[in-house]
């Protein structure tokens, strides 16, 4: 799956790393990658010099199937601000499979507390004035003058403020504020307790709470689903539309996957589903009988049992 890898301040260096695996999920090596296999685009269409100021670094730190696309942005006047960028690697060969895939994105300052010129932001001072720009990334101390220059008036808190400016607004009952059943909306007095405004943060926190760990139960039954499914591939030995055998699922035991489901996942079945309805193993090899297939499958097609 394709990630977006931030949004990057001009001439940096930004690394997008990538994976390769066999059809077993076993990290396996590169070894006729190039950087001329990278193809870069810019808001959409590919770059004059696709690869421009890339360089790979395979197997990263002597890791098998770990790679780097590390492209240096000050390398090339084709990369300029306020612009995304799209990494597709071009017909590389994994596990004898040829492959183009999209392997990242980044922007170069192109989203928020950018100025509308690609500026940095600045922040006023005390009296005011803008001084010269800051990074935006800049952490502020909180005693710092500028934090000082938008301090509300001395001895006031934030929450007595909030209800004195919404004491002071009129007009607030007028129907240009109805809610959304035609009722008025209010506005509270001076005297309004900062305890309501606590009370709708409280039950605000506790809803997303409730959703966050109803997501995290979903999210743990397909992490647990995924550790069931079985990969394969269809093997050499004659087979028919409901007979095939495969020479990487070799499970000894008589019906062992029968009831289960079958998805080709490569070939004229790619896509196709279907169910076993018997398993055996048969000359070193994993027998599948299962209810008829459009057509035979053949020798090297692959598929998942789920």
């Amino acid at each position: 799956m394709s990630k977006y890898y931030g949004d990057i301040a001009e001439d940096e260096t930004i690394r997008i790393p990538f994976n390769t695996f066999n059809s077993d999920g076993a990290s396996v090596t590169v070894t006729d990658l190039a950087t001329t296999d990278v193809e870069i685009s810019k808001d959409g269409t590919v770059l004059g010099d696709p690869d421009a100021g890339v360089t790979l670094s395979l197997n990263h730190s002597a890791d098998t199937g770990a790679h780097l696309v590390i492209i240096d942005t000050n390398s090339d006047a084709q990369y300029v601000t306020g612009s995304d960028y799209q990494v597709k690697l071009i017909g590389i060969t994994v596990d004898t499979q040829t492959l183009n895939v999209f392997i990242g994105s980044f922007s170069i300052e192109n989203r928020f507390m950018r100025g509308t010129d690609g500026a940095n932001t600045t922040v006023p001072d005390a009296a005011g004035v803008a001084p010269t720009a800051v990074e935006n990334r800049q952490e502020m101390d909180s005693n710092s003058t500028q934090l000082a220059a938008i301090a509300l008036d001395t001895g006031t808190t934030l929450e007595n403020r909030q209800v004195a400016i919404l004491a002071d607004v009129t007009g607030l009952n007028g129907d240009a504020m109805r809610g959304t059943d035609g009722a008025n909306t209010t506005v509270p007095d001076a005297a309004g307790t900062a305890a309501s405004l606590h009370s709708t943060t409280d039950g605000l926190i506790t809803t997303v709470d409730t959703v966050v760990d109803a997501i995290k139960v979903v999210t743990d039954n397909l992490a647990d689903s995924a550790t069931t499914i079985v990969s394969g591939t269809v093997a050499a030995t004659a087979a028919s539309t409901t007979i095939f055998f495969s020479d990487d699922v070799t499970e000894a035991t008589a019906d062992h996957y029968n009831g289960r489901i079958v998805i080709f996942t490569s070939g004229a079945l790619q896509n196709q589903a279907t169910d076993i309805t018997d398993y055996e193993l048969s000359g070193g090899e994993g027998k599948f009988t299962v209810t008829a297939l459009t057509e035979t499958p053949a020798n090297d097609d692959t598929f998942v049992i789920v």
